[in-house]
């Protein structure tokens, strides 16, 4: 059995803006270090009362305050960080910011802010619809935004329907949303008999594969 899904071709931000998200990060906080992992380290001469690390997967970026327990919702970002968020958002080549709000996600982009409740209100589906079926993905967003482990930011590239902004220095990816990359596969011996139609997620396949192991 091999399971995967597709890639998309993209363009570096830093070939875009001739430098990194987080060096603009450190530009907006001048009194935090920001780490890049696999990157930059950025920090002033005074000291710092803050860190925020920064990770990237293709297309897709994770902002945490390091030293802020937990993840803070888009009420608490705005607070102390008056701004961020939406330069963030406005950045050319950022497609939308996702982050905690009460009772629901947000997305929020050079546009304004959405909601992530469903059923999904207009402008959120025509947002999503830019990369994929909305419905579905809004479901994969929000189980995303429920873990703990994710960024107080979570960013996105845009999408234009062939190539994504990437966060690293790569010409194609797959670890993010629009496009092929999207596109799951499984291969498996036809005589299993497989039904994906009503799979939407990876978690999907789990009864089938347990439903496998006792047929055996």
């Amino acid at each position: 059995m091999l399971s995967d899904h597709g890639q998309v071709e993209t363009t570096p931000f830093s070939a875009k803006h001739g430098r990194s998200l987080g060096s603009y990060l450190s530009e907006w906080l001048p009194d935090h270090v920001i780490t890049e992992h696999r990157g930059q380290v950025f920090a002033g001469s005074g000291q710092a009362r803050g860190r925020v690390e920064v990770t990237y997967s293709g297309g897709l970026a994770h902002i945490y305050f390091a030293d802020l327990p937990g993840r803070l919702d888009a009420g608490a970002v705005e607070s102390r960080y008056p701004g961020l968020i939406a330069r963030v958002a406005c950045l050319d080549g950022i497609g939308l910011v996702m982050l905690k709000d009460v009772g629901d996600g947000m997305l929020v982009t050079a546009d304004g802010r959405h909601s992530l409740r469903l059923p999904l209100v207009d402008d959120t589906r025509s947002l999503l619809e830019r990369f994929d079926s909305p419905d579905i993905l809004a479901k994969q967003l929000t189980r995303l935004n429920t873990f703990d482990t994710a960024g107080d930011l979570v960013v996105f590239g845009t999408y234009d329907g062939h190539k994504q902004v990437n966060f690293e220095d790569q010409v194609g990816g797959h670890g993010s949303i629009g496009g092929d990359q999207l596109r799951p596969f499984l291969l498996a011996k036809k005589t299993w008999n497989f039904e994906m139609s009503a799979v939407t997620n990876s978690s999907d396949l789990y009864p089938m594969l347990v439903a496998l192991r006792d047929r055996a």
